[in-house]
């Protein structure tokens, strides 16, 4: 799962516990610069990825809870984001429509 400016994160499934944990990619870089062949999950677990033949696990929860409340957006930010988009879109629209000349004004320009 990639997202533009955020770290990508991984899938892996640990043969000691049978969970599904989530491994970024700076985790995976640490444990193979140091050849431990053990990632930091975001839940904070030691992972020991199984085979890549191995079917995905049962998802980890506090891996899945700690990416959910890191990307999801607080409301009042969102209606925030959701008011600048409507006055952003009156703005461009009024600009696109050709004002209206009363009968008798000079023509502009």
């Amino acid at each position: 799962m990639t997202t533009p400016g955020e770290d990508w994160l991984v899938s892996m499934t640990c043969a000691a516990d049978g969970l599904d944990h989530l491994v970024t990619a700076e985790a995976m870089a640490t444990s193979q610069v140091a050849r431990t062949g053990v990632y930091e999950a975001l839940c904070g677990a030691q992972v020991l990825a199984t085979s890549l033949m191995t079917p995905p696990g049962k998802r980890c929860r506090d891996c899945r809870a700690i990416l959910t409340a890191s990307t999801s957006i607080p409301s009042r930010q969102r209606s925030d984001v959701s008011w600048v988009r409507r006055v952003l879109r009156r703005v461009l629209r009024a600009a696109k429509t050709p004002t209206a000349r009363r009968p008798g004004s000079p023509s502009p320009g």
